[in-house]
């Protein structure tokens, strides 16, 4: 019976779901500026600082987010997941920024616009900037990135500190899009509700970040499909098996 008991219990646990958690930083991050009519573009991509929103002579800054998800295990189901991010400083009160998926590949170059970085600094090579996914020499399909118009989630940044965000249906499929099909993945951008009057500036802090509490984070929760190493039919085998051998036993030990 013993022997039973014990076969069922493994037959069982190796039947039961593994549950885990993966925390992941950007594999590259940049920020896109708008600039004046007339004057050199800007870039940072190296630099300890991300913005977001429009600033007080209403020009954009957008962000860029990448994440490399080939941690995940194969085969992995992804139950919940959440964006962390750190508000450094801020001109403005609350500002509504969204979540798009980026539909072409950007690079992240060597620019380092150092601090406070708000303005950029002169582009290197392959540096993503309003303009070029990869400048000097790529352009972007539309001028401020290539992405989805519909939103994949949404939040709302105010003072400085940690946003948890978690992530919404369309955040999940996005990731659900990028495990399937890594070649898709070009990450997110975060664009402010651009119509609030500006300013609406926010500074984030990046993957470049001294203090690594600050830096940008993507969470997932997933769990693997149930482990079955033998057909179910051999699973009842096993029970028979064990079963017989308990019964010569009972019947051997009888017999003495």
């Amino acid at each position: 019976m013993k022997m039973l008991m014990l076969a069922l219990v493994m037959i069982i646990a190796s039947g039961a779901a593994r549950a885990d958690t993966l925390m992941l930083e950007p594999v590259a991050d940049a920020t896109l500026f708008q600039i004046s009519a007339g004057d050199p573009e800007t870039a940072d991509s190296q630099g300890p600082h991300l913005f977001v929103g429009r600033i007080a002579q209403g020009l954009r800054r957008r962000a860029l987010l990448r994440f490399d998800l080939g941690a995940l295990p194969a085969g992995a189901i992804i139950d919940s997941a959440r964006l962390e991010l750190s508000v450094s400083r801020t001109i403005s009160g609350s500002v509504n920024v969204n979540l798009h998926r980026m539909t072409s590949a950007w690079t992240e170059g060597s620019a380092d616009a150092g601090t406070p970085g708000g303005q950029g600094t002169t582009p290197g090579t392959n540096d993503p900037t309003w303009s070029s996914s990869a400048a000097p020499a790529t352009p972007w399909t539309t001028l401020g990135g290539d992405f989805a118009a519909t939103v994949s989630g949404a939040l709302t940044l105010d003072a400085e500190g940690r946003y948890l965000i978690p992530a919404s249906a369309g955040m999940l499929d996005d990731l659900g899009l990028w495990i399937n099909d890594d070649g898709t993945n070009f990450g997110w951008a975060l664009v402010s509700d651009e119509a609030q009057s500006p300013p609406t500036a926010k500074r984030l802090e990046s993957a470049e970040a001294g203090n690594a509490s600050t830096r940008p984070l993507l969470v997932i929760d997933y769990r693997l499909p149930p482990r079955v190493p033998v057909p179910a039919l051999g699973a009842v085998a096993t029970l028979l098996l064990v079963l017989g051998i308990g019964a010569a036993t009972r019947w051997t030990a009888g017999r003495r």
